[in-house]
C-alpha cells in the first residue's frame, strides 16, 4: 500500500536526512511538496526534498557542508545535476532512493520559516503558492494538486499572490496561469498519490480556479477555516 512505503520507510529516511541537516546547522530549508504535504496539509504524499536558500553567495560551500554532514552521518548518495544555483543528489538507502535537490532561488521571500517536529525550517505555505505559479508552465498533476489544496485551505487574494510570484518570475501573469488551468484535464488528479480521498469535483474546481485568477479576485475554493501557523 502507498501509505505504507511512506509511512514506514521513505518518510523515515527523509527525517533521518533532515535530522542530519539540522544538527550540521545547514541553512536549508524545506520548500515545495513535502513542506506543503507533511506539514501544512496532509493531502498527498511526496517522493523527494526541495531544500532553497536565497541568493547565498556560500550556496555552493554550503551544499558541501550539507553533503558532509550526510556522509558522516552514513547515507550514501550519488551526485546529479549540478550548476551555480542548483545542486541534484540521489541519496540512496537499500531499494529506496530520494532525490534532493538544493536550490540557491531568487532573493524574494514571503513570509517567516515555519517549524515542524521533523525539520525546523519549514518554507511558509504563502511563498510555496507563489512558487506553484512559477512552476505551473510543467503542467505537472502535482502542481495543480498542490494549488487546489492550498485553496481549499487558506484565505488569500489572487492578485497578492501574483504580484509576489512576479517578485521570483516576470514571465508569471493570470491570464497564462489561468490558460494552463482552463486546458489542464481534470481526469490527471487521478494520478496523484493522495494521502486523503480527494473529494474535489476536478472539473468543477479547475473551473472555480480559473474564474477567481482570470477575474482577480479573492479565492473563493476555501472550505474550511485556515489552520494557525
Amino acid at each position: 500500500m502507498p501509505d505504507t512505503f511512506y509511512t514506514a520507510k521513505l518518510y523515515p529516511f527523509m527525517d533521518k536526512v533532515l535530522s542530519l541537516l539540522r544538527a550540521a546547522e545547514a541553512p536549508f530549508y524545506l520548500t515545495g511538496g513535502t513542506a506543503l504535504g507533511r506539514h501544512y496539509l496532509q493531502h498527498r504524499y511526496s517522493d523527494d526534498l526541495d531544500l532553497f536558500v536565497n541568493q547565498a553567495a556560500d550556496f555552493r560551500d554550503q551544499v558541501k557542508k550539507a553533503l558532509e554532514a550526510l556522509r558522516r552521518g552514513g547515507v550514501t548518495f550519488a551526485a546529479g545535476t549540478a550548476a551555480d544555483t542548483f545542486v541534484r543528489i540521489l541519496a540512496c538507502d537499500g531499494a529506496l532512493t530520494l532525490k534532493i535537490d538544493f536550490i540557491n532561488d531568487v532573493a524574494f521571500r514571503y513570509g517567516d520559516l515555519q517549524e515542524a517536529h521533523f525539520y525546523p525550517r519549514i518554507d511558509h505555505w504563502r511563498n510555496i503558492l507563489s512558487n506553484k505559479l512559477c512552476a505551473l508552465s510543467r503542467r505537472e498533476p502535482k502542481d495543480m494538486a498542490d494549488l487546489l489544496a492550498i485553496a481549499r485551505r487558506f484565505p488569500f487574494a489572487w492578485p497578492e499572490i501574483f504580484a509576489e510570484a512576479r517578485q521570483k518570475d516576470l514571465w508569471v501573469e493570470p491570464l497564462g496561469i489561468a490558460r494552463i488551468i482552463e486546458e489542464f484535464p481534470g481526469d490527471l488528479l487521478t494520478a496523484v498519490k493522495w494521502e486523503q480521498p480527494f473529494d474535489l469535483d476536478a472539473a468543477a474546481a479547475l473551473k472555480t480556479l480559473h474564474r477567481d485568477i482570470f477575474q482577480g479576485q479573492e479565492n473563493s475554493l476555501i472550505a474550511s477555516p485556515p489552520q494557525k501557523r
